[in-house]
Parts: C-alpha cells; sequence; structure tokens
C-alpha cells in the first residue's frame, strides 16, 4: 500500500436508494423552509413599504423615501432567491430523482402530464401578482423619493438617483428572468443516473 494514498474509508456504505431516499426528504425539508420564508417576504414586504411611506409622511423623514425603492428591490430580490431554491430542489426531484424509481409517477411528474387542467395556475398567478405589486410599489417609491431630492436639492442629484435606481430595477429583472419560475417542465430532462453510469463505463 502506498504511504501517500491516505486512510482508507472503511465505514457502512450507503446504498444507491437510500442515498436517493435520503436526497429526496432533504430536498422536500429544504422547499417547506423555501415556502415558508416566500410566505413571509411577500406578507411583510407588501406590509412594510406602505407603512414606512406612511412612517415617513406623518413624521416627515424625508430620508424614508431615499430608501423605499431599494427596500422595494430587495423584498423581490429576496422572493425571487427564495422561489428559485424551490423550483431548482423540484427540478432535482423530477429529472434526477423520480426517473430513478420505476413503474411509479411521482408528485412533479403527475404536475407536468395533467391535461385537464392548469396545476401550475395558481403558482403563476400568484408570482404575476406579486411581480407586479412590486412594480407598482417600486413605481411610487422612485416618484416620491426624486420628489423629495428634487425639493431638497437640486436637478442633477435628482437625475444621478434616478439612474441608480433604474440600475437596480435592471438587476431585480435580470434576476427574475434568469430562469423559469413556476414549474419544472422548461427543462430538459436528464436521463437517469444508471443510464449515466453506463454510459461513461462504456
Amino acid at each position: 500500500m502506498n504511504a501517500d494514498s491516505g486512510p482508507t474509508y472503511t465505514g457502512p456504505v450507503i446504498d444507491y436508494m437510500t442515498f436517493l431516499s435520503m436526497q429526496f426528504e432533504t430536498l422536500r425539508r429544504e422547499i417547506e423552509i423555501s415556502r415558508d420564508l416566500r410566505f413571509k417576504i411577500m406578507t411583510g414586504g407588501t406590509a412594510a413599504v406602505p407603512a414606512a411611506q406612511f412612517l415617513s409622511e406623518r413624521f416627515s423623514i424625508g430620508a424614508v423615501s431615499l430608501v423605499l425603492p431599494i427596500l422595494v428591490v430587495v423584498i423581490a430580490v429576496l422572493f425571487i432567491t427564495e422561489n428559485n431554491a424551490i423550483m431548482r430542489s423540484g427540478r432535482y426531484i423530477r429529472t434526477v430523482i423520480e426517473p430513478e424509481v420505476p413503474d411509479t409517477l411521482g408528485w412533479e411528474e403527475w404536475l407536468e402530464s395533467q391535461e385537464d387542467f392548469d396545476a401550475r395556475l395558481v403558482d403563476r398567478l400568484l408570482l404575476m401578482s406579486f411581480y407586479a405589486l412590486m412594480t407598482i410599489y417600486f413605481s411610487a417609491a422612485v416618484l416620491f423619493a426624486l420628489h423629495f431630492i428634487g425639493q431638497a436639492t437640486g436637478l442633477f442629484l435628482q437625475i444621478a438617483a434616478g439612474i441608480a435606481y433604474a440600475v437596480s430595477a435592471i438587476g431585480a429583472l435580470a434576476a427574475a428572468r434568469a430562469r423559469p419560475h413556476s414549474s419544472t417542465k422548461l427543462v430538459t430532462t436528464h436521463r437517469p443516473i444508471r443510464q449515466r453510469r453506463s454510459e461513461r463505463k462504456k
């Protein structure tokens, strides 16, 4: 034995189906956590933005108006991050784990196979509603912020702030368009793991 090869692993070996089962359970837990976080971000963001604007107007705290557009972008990006985490886990289950279980219709595959109704409709409506609301919030917040800057300083800083807000909005849009958001169907189905292994051995 070569002394430089390092210690040999002698622990228990996890069989193939146990490994898939552990991955499935872990991913389902991650989906559950991300769904909970997504809901909290959505409800909290929906209430936080108008509440912050109200406090700004009520107590004449103009600086709050300056950060409101950025707050909207941050809320949107956090929502997108958790939503993409759900979709990423669902895609892995659909394209890697479910094909390895023979003669079984998995949940993700079942969602895609329905022809008499759209199983993803509610998810898409939820996403479109949230994005529409955040667009309205962002537009209103930018108008309030630019109005405050125009009164407090001048046109130059008003234009500079407008450009900064536009760049942040473009970044959020790029994140939103980076991946499909409400379905695993748009992803090309991977070949089952066993098939890929056998192809590598040839």
